[in-house]
């Protein structure tokens, strides 16, 4: 199922000359054969429209909605059955809409009217149902077609308990099997639970599509941010803050890191945010003035590549609340390793971590990268070029010990990830001193990042025996044995 480019305007008959209510706008996604997926968002936001859309009951504006073949079935509540028909009547019209044949239609009469417990209400017509009764036949209408993309708009919160417990049973056991299934619903709980991945819709837009979890804690995030920043803690003291860096060679785990210390209510890293203007010496550049808050989130032409507003919007909304009064406030650019004494001499007392990782795993990964013609990683970065650039930061960080001395702090993240987490994590609290402890987000994040560490990237046996003799090993382990 791809939806492309699709707008939906409801017209307001009772008002002439009105310009319609929009319900959707540029909204472009697409779901994949098996995937489970959740639909969020505030009532009004155009869940039910995307859903209707997608199930071929609303026809979009503008777009395309393609099926792709596929059979589909909407459950829900408050539309598809005609009220001056019979329940049995109701279940035959929905069979055939999603494809059957009428006999084919006929003979599921029986089994859903078993279901629903409605006898012989089933020949009566569904204007003389009470709520209930239509609840249950709606219900168990659709979830008994085993369509090939089952639509669910919010019906885990109607009826007696003792159909929400049956209700309820069914889903779980829908959202378990291997069919295509998106449920539109408020219930964050169930859709964490049962939804690999979740779409947010704000104001008939996309606001976000991704994992499950992230995209559930920036809601919650966008929910409750007016409340945070009436609460906002008064600014520091600028001479109390500081400026702290995050580098390392590319694919060694910085953005994993930077998004570590952004969980410490103490500190915010932006992801790339100065990029360009760090990394090229501009003295007509007012450096100090980077790290304020006019500055930091006024997006300019020459400080980065990066499209915030796509990649890393939530991550900026979670800085915003504790600005003024985080201890260190900085950015992560992977290449700024080159730039150590330029740091020292501009940003005094700043603190800079540098992160390195097992060569392998930072070869196969640009090797990966490189391979994927959709991925938008050169082409000519590859595993050679990773050996050279790892190579590279590890001379750079030695020699950084020289010049920024107990303000360079290196990390392994091997150890960060996996092996001794939770003892880097206190190391690092020390050696920043911060003013806060470590809180159950920190280490939320951390176990999370550490399962996927675990997941070996495979390396074949090409980049295994270049990298073998090409890495400076030497380096590395002189590092390695100052690390965190």
């Amino acid at each position: 199922m791809q939806l492309e480019n699709v707008n939906v305007k409801y017209r307001e008959r009772a008002r002439m000359g009105s310009q319609g209510v929009t319900a959707l706008s540029e909204v472009s996604i697409a779901v994949s054969k098996g995937e489970k997926v959740g639909v969020i968002g505030s009532n009004g936001a155009g869940k039910s429209t995307l859903l209707r859309v997608m199930a071929g009951v609303v026809k979009p504006d503008a777009g395309t909605c393609n099926d792709e073949g596929m059979s589909v079935s909407l459950l829900s509540l408050s539309a598809g059955f005609d009220p001056e028909l019979s329940g049995a009547r109701n279940i035959v019209m929905h069979g055939m809409l999603v494809g059957l044949s009428r006999s084919q239609a006929i003979a599921r009469v029986p089994e859903v009217t078993a279901m629903t417990g409605l006898g012989e209400a089933i020949h009566r017509r569904v204007s003389t149902y009470s709520s209930g009764m239509r609840a249950r036949l709606c219900f168990w209408t659709a979830i008994r077609m085993q369509p090939d993309l089952m639509l669910i708009d919010e019906v885990l919160s109607v009826g007696d308990q003792e159909f929400r417990a049956q209700s309820r049973a069914a889903i779980f056991d829908l959202m378990e099997g291997e069919g295509t299934v998106v449920v539109a619903s408020h219930n964050l709980s169930f859709v964490s639970r049962l939804c690999d991945r979740v779409i947010w819709i704000d104001k008939g837009r996309v606001r976000d599509d991704g994992p499950a979890e992230l995209v559930i804690e920036s809601y919650k995030l966008a929910l409750s941010s007016a409340q945070v920043e009436e609460t906002r803690e008064p600014p520091r003291d600028p001479e109390q803050r500081r400026v702290l860096f995050v580098c390392g060679a590319a694919r060694s785990g910085t953005t994993a890191l930077a998004r570590l210390l952004n969980t410490h209510p103490d500190i915010v890293v932006g992801i790339e945010r100065f990029k360009y203007r760090l990394l090229g010496a501009q003295d007509e550049i007012d450096y100090a003035s980077l790290f304020t808050r006019e500055r930091f989130f006024s997006y300019e032409p020459g400080d980065t590549n990066i499209d915030f507003n796509n990649t890393y919007v939530n991550d900026f909304q979670r800085m915003r609340p504790k600005f003024d009064s985080a201890m260190y406030v900085g950015d992560k650019i992977p290449g700024l390793y080159k730039r150590f004494r330029f740091l020292g001499e501009t940003f005094p007392h700043c603190k800079v971590i540098f992160i390195v990782r097992d060569p392998m795993l930072v070869a196969a990964s640009w090797e990966s990268r490189a391979a994927d013609a959709d991925d938008g990683w050169p082409e000519h970065r590859g595993y050679v070029q990773a050996v050279e650039e790892w190579n590279r930061s590890l001379a750079y960080a030695l020699k950084g010990r020289r010049i920024l001395r107990q303000d360079l702090i290196c990390v392994s993240y091997e150890r960060t990830f996996d092996s001794r987490r939770h003892a880097v994590l206190r190391e690092l609290g020390k050696t920043l001193e911060l003013d806060n402890p470590w809180n159950r987000n920190s280490k939320h994040f951390l176990w999370k990042a550490s399962d996927r560490a675990r997941r070996s990237r495979v390396v074949s046996e090409e980049v295994r025996e270049y990298v073998e003799r090409h890495a400076d090993y030497e380096k590395y382990l002189k590092l390695i044995a100052n690390c965190l």
